[in-house]
């Protein structure tokens, strides 16, 4: 199993490893849905990290290439669990120790907080170079998250960059020795676990839910339309 959870000292630890690449498939956004799902009230806030050198190389290109049926089902499995990981009540921080791409990338951007490796890795949103068009979850979670004057530039052309220049535009928070990463991480989930929980999930629920309904009303229909000129 990639996707495995356990509590450490209040803070849900969710880990997502597969050995390899970290694709993400239907299996596991259902594993991350249900990890985040079954948290009980002892859970002060969630740390999701990847691998030692990679949180996640995006979606199974396998399974996205596979059919239309295939393609919209794991499109569809992204936004909803990146809209659920961005309105999850409890604060959210993402350790990320190497490359993060595409999905990867979103998921980094839907934490309250990230944390990036310093090395020789990637981050970006690079659904135009494999042919996808962004989806509107895609696009949603970018405006709320990348710096205006680099936004374009950066989702259009599909470009990745360093962890450094990632955390300056907005994919991530913060940069970090990659055998810090974790311990801060657990550092900042426990900052923001012991703020009031009511008001961090209520101000949390004002600044994001609104768009995340309205992502989600029409994720089905952008799918299609999105495919219906894709992977042709």
């Amino acid at each position: 199993m990639s996707v495995t959870a356990e509590l450490t000292e209040g803070i849900l630890v969710i880990t997502l490893d597969d050995g390899a690449k970290n694709v993400l498939d239907v299996p596991v956004f259902v594993a991350l849905t249900d990890a985040l799902d079954s948290a009980g009230d002892d859970v002060t806030a969630v740390v999701l990290r990847g691998r030692d050198d990679i949180l996640s190389a995006g979606l199974n290109l396998k399974v996205l290439q596979s059919g239309i049926e295939a393609a919209a089902e794991l499109i569809e499995g992204l936004g909803r669990f990146t809209m659920r990981l961005w309105t999850e009540p409890r604060p959210v921080v993402v350790a990320a120790h190497g490359h993060a791409i595409a999905g990867g990338t979103m998921l980094c951007m839907a934490a309250d907080h990230s944390i990036v490796a310093d090395g020789p890795y990637r981050l970006g949103l690079t659904e135009t170079a494999v042919g996808l068009p962004l989806p509107m979850f895609g696009v949603a979670i970018a405006r709320h998250n990348l710096r205006n004057d680099v936004l374009e530039d950066l989702v259009i052309q599909g470009r990745t960059v360093g962890p450094a220049e990632a955390v300056a535009v907005g994919f991530a928070t913060e940069l970090a020795a990659h055998e810090d990463v974790m311990s801060t991480a657990m550092q900042v989930a426990a900052s923001l676990g012991a703020l009031p929980r009511h008001a961090y999930a209520e101000t949390k629920r004002r600044f994001r839910q609104a768009t995340a309904d309205e992502v989600l009303a029409s994720l089905s229909a952008d799918t299609k339309a999105l495919l219906g000129g894709a992977l042709g």
